[in-house]
């Protein structure tokens, strides 16, 4: 079954470079979990994301996580069903954090290439803000720690809004064309 995104460089070297930014969160114990998972789900979790890293993709992931969320949740003092499709946008989040973090990493040790911002997933109402990052270069350092410190929220360098389908891409160097 294919995911919603069309990640461009999902090679084997930058396959590499996400497992060993899961295993380094996981190893700082900062791997962001859900709020909504249950004890199951988020003791599940850390396997079934390396999975999806090393050969899978985010709708892998998301089939997977089926049956790993409560159904209700505590939201402004309110009981409230958790959104049906909570597997899928968290799913879609961690793993396109994952990839953006292994694009950065790539860029960093390959100096012929930088990272843009690309629309990975297509988007029915796209938000101002993600349009207007679009195609933009961004500096590979930049967004990789952006990336790190700012778990499960938004960052300010990185293409990362919260379910806005914005993704990373390599792009050549002008100068070494």
């Amino acid at each position: 079954m294919p995911g919603d995104f069309d990640f461009r460089v999902l090679t084997a070297e930058v396959r590499q470079h996400m497992l060993a930014e899961i295993d380094q969160d996981i190893a700082d114990g900062v791997l962001v979990t859900s709020k909504r998972f249950t004890d199951e789900g988020a003791a599940g979790y850390p396997p079934l994301l390396r999975s999806a890293g090393s050969e899978n993709d985010e709708a892998w992931l998301a089939e997977r996580l089926i049956g790993s969320f409560n159904a209700t949740e505590l939201s402004g003092g309110k009981i409230k069903d958790v959104p049906h499709n909570a597997h899928i946008l968290f799913a879609q989040g961690e793993f396109n954090r994952f990839y953006c973090r292994a694009l950065c990493l790539f860029a960093l040790a390959n100096p012929g290439y930088s990272i843009r911002v690309y629309r990975a997933r297509q988007s029915k109402k796209p938000r101002r803000e993600s349009e207007a990052k679009l195609g933009k270069i961004l500096d590979a350092a930049t967004v990789l720690k952006d990336l790190r410190d700012h778990l499960a929220t938004d960052v300010e360098f990185g293409p990362n809004e919260i379910n806005s389908g914005l993704s990373l891409e390599l792009v050549l160097n002008a100068n070494t064309l």
